[in-house]
């Protein structure tokens, strides 16, 4: 990964972004709420502060690897001591108190009464921890004389002192938090963590604007702490001059630990690592750091551009999480044109792939396709056509072990070219599919839009089943897979055939499911939380490029057999429908004649064709007589005697009754015309991908409608959904 991350540094300097040194022994706070706390200059508690789990990245604290961490730190132990039955009893109450507050309060009261204080409370730190302290706050002694950094040594002695006060740190903080237990509901949770488990803290100062004009904690102290430890290695030995295994250069080496920053999804990240447990790694005699001889200064700005890049304030700009292709992890998306760093590049490759909220991904799915083409149009404009732009993805593999799985570097031109392919290679699919879904709770028409080419991994997991009615996981394309279809590397043509297969494979039951209930008016019976719409719309788009990858444009393939043949198996639907209206009083029976062949179809055309013409028999007698059913048609709303009894826009409703004898006697002439070129277009020989795929296509879109008939359906489905 040095490699990659020696790129990305360069990248940014060059465009006059200054990635801050960082110290080895620098890191940030895990993940989970801390408390803060504020300490005067006798050492005793002046304020403490809440500090919610998502700004903890931006506290600094220095790391022995993963032990005698400060000014941020876990007290190790729990305030209270409880056997497993009082645990349990606890977690219990904890449980059925869930959201109210007072539940809670009552809860941790009982706990003080019922549960004796640790003892050994006052032995917190470990020696050796506040040995450490102690060292570090002689090597940044220097930062005490200026205002903007003496907060950080100050920082240090004051805790030391804290230890040594009576009552000691953790007796002041107890009975701090047992104060706040009375007033402040929002500290409930964390005064509970510190009773019964361990809890995170960062210690500072009073910031007075007069001895010190910034916290120690702020994220601007960083480059001032690296400075002052530059000369200290790590608080034992000098560090050595030698040659850096990435540039060449005679430098001042780094020796201990690699800096470990923590990164979205990631975690606390090993910029490099190697098993001592393997004894093949040792070969030359050197293992861990030592091992890999590297530029001190150098990799202390790879930590800072890596903080720097995936600040949280640049969350959908220069980074954003990605799902793995298999299993719960999640990748880091790194994505950013040096000289538009603040533009949204990362969500112009990714958009809605962590969206946690359905209705975001609906909203997302709405608008992806002009906010896309809007940015990719404004780079353009703005950046220098050979400008690089940076790609690059990175994977936990083990504990200590993170991987760069995908880099790129692309100029801005190729970039923007493969872009403008992209947004036509998506709209791709016939236009005129649409149902109901809903964005922010509000019911509309949805179509096949724009999608990023990262959809793809969480999309091609989902293995429908049971009809398309539920899904199930399974592994999906690679991140890197993806990239390469959108960027045209390789032999795009292969690989859009062997995503074409996987989709078919996982989505067919749904689109075509979906497509079944939606013209039986059971939309809603068959996904009543529209969820698996917003998938069979994303499904549609992405078929309809890879057809396009595959050299089959819309107008190519929207006259070939395979579509053809699926739109005569959608018009036999409707005819069924129709004479279901006229003949059986509006009932449905639980398969319509064209989706009975479907199946078949993409396996055997012709055999398929066969049967669909046998089983037609009877609706085509009927569809014949159209005359006859145009008058039954007209006289269903004087002669039904049930009408008023049904609900609207039931199958058994006159209303929809004669609306779908008007359908099916239409689709029945249509279906007619089609006939004879369905015979001679389908091919006799066995049925490709493409051909199921556009078969597919022809099914789920059917007949297109005259605008008035458009109108109606629409209409109708909105109300059936």
């Amino acid at each position: 990964m040095l490699n990659e991350l020696h790129l990305l540094e360069r990248g940014l300097a060059e465009h006059g972004m200054k990635a801050v040194a960082r110290h080895p022994d620098l890191s940030q706070l895990l993940k989970g709420d801390a408390i803060r706390v504020r300490l005067d200059a006798n050492g005793a508690i002046d304020s403490l502060e809440l500090l919610p789990g998502k700004t903890r990245p931006e506290i600094w604290t220095l790391r022995d690897g993963k032990h005698n961490g400060f000014p941020g730190l876990k007290t190790a132990r729990s305030f209270l001591v409880l056997d497993a039955e009082a645990r349990a009893t606890h977690d219990a109450a904890w449980k059925a108190a869930a959201k109210s507050a007072v539940a809670k309060r009552a809860e941790i009261e009982r706990l003080l009464k019922s549960a004796p204080v640790d003892p050994d409370l006052g032995a917190w730190p470990k020696p050796g921890h506040r040995a450490r302290i102690a060292e570090r706050q002689r090597h940044l002694q220097t930062l005490a004389k200026h205002p903007e950094t003496a907060a950080v040594p100050a920082t240090f002695a004051r805790f030391l002192k804290a230890l040594d006060r009576d009552p000691h740190f953790l007796a002041e903080l107890l009975q701090k938090l047992i104060e706040r237990t009375h007033s402040h509901d929002e500290w409930l949770d964390v005064i509970r963590t510190a009773l019964v488990a361990a809890v995170s803290l960062a210690v500072d100062v009073v910031v007075d604007g007069e001895e010190f004009r910034r916290a120690a904690g702020d994220a601007g102290q960083v480059e001032a702490v690296t400075r002052a430890l530059a000369g200290t290695g790590n608080g034992k030995d000098n560090q050595q001059d030698g040659v850096c295994a990435l540039t060449g250069s005679t430098t001042r080496l780094l020796e201990g630990s690699f800096p470990q920053p923590t990164l979205p999804s990631l975690g606390q990240t090993y910029l490099f690592s190697r098993n001592s447990d393997i004894p093949a790694l040792a070969r030359y005699g050197r293992n861990g750091p030592d091992s890999f001889p590297v530029d001190a200064d150098l990799v202390s700005r790879f930590s800072g551009a890596l903080g720097a890049i995936t600040a949280e304030e640049r969350h959908g700009m220069t980074w954003r999480r990605l799902p793995t292709e298999a299993g719960d992890g999640q990748d880091l998306l790194i994505a950013f044109v040096a000289s538009e760093i603040n533009e949204p590049f990362a969500n112009g490759l990714a958009a809605d792939d962590d969206s946690e909220e359905q209705s975001e991904a609906e909203s997302a799915l709405e608008q992806y396709g002009t906010d896309l083409i809007g940015f990719w149009q404004g780079i353009s404009t703005r950046a220098a056509p050979d400008e690089t732009a940076r790609i690059m993805i990175l994977r936990t593999v083990d504990p200590g072990n993170r991987k760069a799985v995908y880099d790129k570097r692309s100029t801005v031109k190729a970039l923007c070219d493969a872009a403008r392919q992209w947004t036509t290679a998506m709209a791709n699919a016939p236009e005129w599919i649409a149902w109901p879904i809903f964005v922010k709770r509000k019911q509309i028409m949805g179509r096949p839009k724009q999608q990023s080419p990262l959809s793809l991994i969480q999309l091609s997991r989902k293995l429908y089943i049971r009809g398309g009615r539920e899904a199930a996981k399974a592994p999906g394309v690679s991140s890197a897979e993806a990239l390469a279809l959108f960027f045209d590397e390789g032999n795009r043509e292969r690989r859009a055939e062997r995503v074409l297969h996987l989709l078919l494979d996982r989505h067919t039951n749904l689109l075509a499911g979906i497509t079944h209930a939606n013209r039986r008016g059971l939309l809603k019976d068959f996904d009543p939380k529209a969820t698996a719409r917003v998938d069979a719309l994303r499904s549609i788009s992405w078929i309809g490029a890879l057809l396009f990858f595959l050299g089959r444009t819309r107008e190519d393939y929207m006259e070939d057999a395979a579509f053809k043949l699926g739109q005569f198996l959608s018009a036999a639907d409707v005819v069924h429908m129709g004479y279901c209206a006229d003949r059986r009083g509006g009932d449905l029976p639980p398969v319509l004649v064209g989706n009975s062949v479907f199946s078949s179809a993409g396996r055997n055309p012709v055999k398929a064709l066969a049967i669909l013409q046998q089983r037609m028999s009877p609706y085509l007698v009927w569809g014949e007589r159209g005359a006859e059913a145009r008058q039954q048609a007209d006289t269903i709303s004087d002669t039904n005697s049930d009408e008023g009894k049904v609900r609207p826009w039931t199958p058994r409703s006159p209303s929809v009754r004669r609306s779908r004898i008007y359908e099916g006697l239409r689709a029945f002439e249509r279906w007619r015309e089609l006939l004879p070129e369905v015979r001679a277009k389908i091919p006799a020989s066995t049925p490709t991908d493409a051909f199921r795929a556009q078969l597919l296509l022809g099914y789920i879109a059917g007949l297109k409608q005259e605008s008035k008939s458009e109108n109606s359906d629409s209409k109708e489905e909105g109300i059936a959904a």
